[in-house]
């Protein structure tokens, strides 16, 4: 890398137009994930503002039967006996809101129960919610069990309309329709696909929690923050990079030190010999080159965007960074033999126009 890259580099990182937005981006990144960190989970079970009951495969003219049914703070419990009598049989329960209003459960993105099953292999799972102008859907999945007790976590989006109600709607197969989660009406929790039907079986559940994982969350932004300072950095860094390109100042060094006058075609050349002559001004370049002050001001605009002391500044910097690389000359040195009249105004307008103090710039070459 160059010294004016590195100069250029320096620049970038150290600028309020880098610095400011990635503080920003930071920040707002910082309060997006204390927002997601500070919510609660919502409990369905225990819960009292939720009410619970059972059905059964009667309603397809099953004969299914609940054996016992009981509800404490900590545990719903459902003895039953599944009969063959209906092709699937099947019981479950029915969890919902008691004030029999939709709740709104769009935050979360994973169901987390904790279950038990006596004879049961399997369990299926229902979100009900509206969709289009049908008054509540079925969003479905399923989920092998143990007879031990066995937390399960079943992401939300795994719960998918069922064939059947789309046969049922004349809903196309391959249209992938959500559940609408700030419509939410209830939760059904039911024997799926068990082999043992005659011998009675228990279900015990022991909490029902929607919560949210935050993982691919925060993994995403573990990805957007870099690639944003990136594309910000590169931005501000090739936009310098064309402006100071596009301003750049050709000098065609001269001897410091010298024997005698060279002809003069040009008021740039003649500054170009002088600039290490402190009382150059423009008066001085107008009455050695017969070109009027008012000239010399207009060209230099014209030609480099800048006035007349800047042009003269910028012509000392460029000679004091090749003396500060190139030789052993102290500061205060490099500063008289460019023009400067005092260390401390050369500090001042060499950071100005480097980025860096003279100490530093040295440094990194």
């Amino acid at each position: 890398m160059s010294v004016a890259s590195k100069s250029m580099f320096v620049q970038t990182i150290r600028s309020t137009g880098f610095l400011l937005p990635i503080l920003l981006l930071l920040c707002s990144l910082l309060v997006f994930t204390l927002y997601y960190e500070i919510q609660p989970d919502l409990s369905v079970f225990p819960n009292r503002e939720f009410e619970y009951h059972t059905y059964t495969d009667r309603a397809n003219e099953g004969n299914s039967t609940i054996l016992g049914f009981q509800v404490n703070d900590s545990l719903i419990q459902v003895d039953f006996k599944l009969n063959d009598q209906f092709q699937s049989p099947y019981i479950g329960i029915t969890l919902a809101p008691k004030s029999q209003q939709p709740i709104d459960v769009s935050y979360y993105n994973e169901l987390l129960f904790r279950v038990q099953g006596e004879g049961i292999d399997k369990l299926g799972l229902s979100i009900f919610t509206p969709l289009m102008s049908e008054p509540e859907a079925p969003f479905h999945t399923f989920v092998s069990i143990s007879e031990k007790t066995t937390s399960y976590h079943l992401p939300i989006d795994d719960f998918l309309l069922p064939d059947w109600w789309k046969e049922l709607h004349s809903i196309p197969m391959k249209e992938n329709l959500r559940p609408a989660l700030d419509q939410t009406l209830h939760l059904n929790i039911g024997t799926a696909y068990t082999p043992h039907i005659v011998q009675p079986m228990t279900l015990k559940i022991h909490s029902i929690q929607l919560t949210r994982d935050n993982a691919p969350l925060y993994t995403k932004l573990a990805l957007i923050y870099p690639i944003s300072c990136l594309l910000l950095f590169l931005v501000i860094f090739l936009t310098k990079a064309y402006h100071a390109k596009n301003t750049s100042i050709t000098v065609q060094y001269q001897a410091l030190q010298l024997d005698k006058k060279q002809p003069i075609e040009s008021f740039i050349d003649y500054i170009n010999m002088h600039f290490q002559d402190s009382q150059l001004s423009i008066e001085s370049v107008a009455k050695e080159t017969g070109i009027s002050p008012r000239k010399i001001t207009q060209t230099i605009k014209e030609q480099f965007n800048c006035n007349f002391k800047s042009y003269i500044n910028r012509i000392r910097i460029k000679e004091s960074q090749r003396l500060l690389s190139s030789t052993r000359l102290n500061i205060g040195e490099v500063a008289y033999k460019v023009g400067f009249n005092n260390q401390s105004h050369f500090n001042r307008v060499f950071k100005n126009e480097v980025g860096q103090s003279p100490s530093e710039y040295r440094d990194c070459t």
